[in-house]
């Protein structure tokens, strides 16, 4: 995953668009990971163009701006079905990503208010649930997601 100085998110699972596999049929572990991995690749690379925060007013723009790729990229994860065998780490991993979309709004709200305590306990927690993300990632098989 990448990390922005300020700004820790993790990279999500999702669907690519227009992959099958969407609905109630599973996909295999291989085809889960390939795709999972895929979609992390582009995420990292259009997070990676916005550039890193050099400024209250960066963070906020940087927040602002990442919001709708990883709020997009939560939904298509919603969209993936793990196979059993991954199921329980894909759905933490699921859970741990909608948990540091919440952490966007927050840095948003910290950084327009000039909050920098604030900003150092977000960018804390995201750290902490970065972490635990990484590692159901890593449960997982993906190469990509989970990389620090």
């Amino acid at each position: 995953m990448r990390h922005a100085t300020f700004l820790v998110l993790p990279a999500c699972l999702a669907l690519m668009a227009g992959a099958t596999g969407c609905g109630d049929e599973s996909l295999t572990r291989a085809e889960y990971v390939q795709r999972a991995d895929a979609v992390c690749k582009s995420y990292n690379e259009r997070q990676e163009k916005l550039g890193d925060p050099k400024s209250l007013k960066d963070i906020e723009r940087l927040a602002d701006e990442t919001t709708p790729l990883a709020e997009e990229q939560l939904d298509k994860l919603r969209d993936l079905k793990a196979p059993d065998e991954i199921a329980d780490d894909a759905n933490a991993f699921r859970d741990l990503t909608a948990q540091q979309v919440s952490n966007i709004d927050d840095l948003v709200g910290a950084a327009k208010a000039s909050d920098v305590k604030r900003i150092q306990s977000i960018v804390t927690s995201a750290s902490k649930l970065d972490v635990q993300a990484d590692a159901k990632a890593k449960a997982i098989g993906l190469k990509v997601c989970g990389k620090a």
